[in-house]
């Protein structure tokens, strides 16, 4: 969908398509009886929904926002903790990659020691399948 050029210097005017378009509108619905002037109390009433939705949806954006910090402050964000295995196993890894030259990810790691740790459980119960 293409964005219309407005026609007009002033961008606060119609421009004479949109009148046009608008007058034409204006003519068809009187025409047909569906256009009907709205009272003030239909005005106000409009105006005052529009105003309360956009209350809000404010509101909850800020208590979205304030109930984030909260828990940020607390220390129970959604971002995941590093615990201190992890941080260890990092530097291992890290190690690894200076003294060898081999690169390993942490999901890499984790899935060779449980496939180890599956292949000695096998052995154990002397059978090479775990169902």
């Amino acid at each position: 969908m293409s964005v219309p050029v407005r026609k007009t210097a002033d961008s606060m005017r119609w421009s004479p398509e949109r009148k046009v378009a608008w007058s034409k509108r204006m003519k068809e619905e009187k025409a047909n009886g569906t256009w009907h002037k709205k009272t003030m109390k239909e005005i106000g009433r409009n105006i005052s929904k529009g105003k309360k939705a956009s209350n809000k949806k404010k509101r909850l954006s800020i208590a979205r926002k304030n109930g984030w910090e909260t828990r940020r402050a607390n220390g129970n964000s959604d971002t995941p903790k590093i615990t201190s295995v992890e941080k260890d196993l990092n530097k291992l890894l890290f190690r690894m990659k200076e003294y060898l030259g081999y690169e390993l990810t942490v999901e890499e790691f984790t899935e060779q020691a449980v496939k180890e740790k599956m292949g000695r459980i096998a052995m154990a119960f002397s059978t090479n399948k775990i169902y």
